[in-house]
């Protein structure tokens, strides 16, 4: 046999085991990960959903641990149509998480605090806020009846996704 035959077999099997390796499923990228915690809050009148989550340098045995995270945890901040997401600042505290212009603190839980540096420090007041009831699909009700003389021509009914308006005239 001669040398580019085998060259040519070299690269056939080559090509199939690369050509496995794009079918086959392999576990390569990392699961994301569920938050710690996920609190509701309305700041400067907004809903804005907080999640913490441990990091990637998630070490139990730290000694700069508060609250439940150390270093290279994070805050991701759901807020006015935008997402932020706040590594764990290594101040003294409450653990207070930063990127140098947006900064979040839970001192305290039904306060937390939320400020931006735009030149001037801004303040955005928070409070705790109660998530909007969630309805999985299987509980959503068929229908929603309501009487006749309760609907205006003119008005706008919001049902749940999926569901029918009945209106009994």
């Amino acid at each position: 046999m001669t040398m580019g035959f085998w060259l040519l077999c070299r690269g056939l099997l080559l090509s199939l085991l690369l050509s496995l390796l794009l079918i086959l499923p392999l576990p390569v990228w990392p699961v994301a990960a569920a938050p710690l915690r996920v609190d509701h809050y309305r700041c400067a009148g907004d809903p804005l959903l907080a999640e913490v989550f441990a990091g990637a340098v998630d070490a139990p045995g730290m000694t700069n641990s508060s609250a439940g995270t150390v270093p290279g945890s994070y805050v991701v901040l759901h807020w006015r149509d935008g997402t932020l997401q706040l590594p764990r600042s290594n101040n003294a505290g409450p653990p207070s998480f930063t990127d140098g212009r947006w900064w979040w603190r839970v001192a305290d839980p039904e306060q937390p605090e939320f400020r931006q540096r735009r030149g001037a420090i801004e303040e955005y007041t928070c409070r705790r806020d109660q998530p909007e009831p969630t309805v999985a699909a299987d509980q959503a009700p068929a229908a929603l009846v309501v009487p006749a003389a309760a609907v205006e021509p003119a008005a706008v009914v919001d049902a749940l996704p999926g569901s029918v308006l009945r209106v009994n005239r």
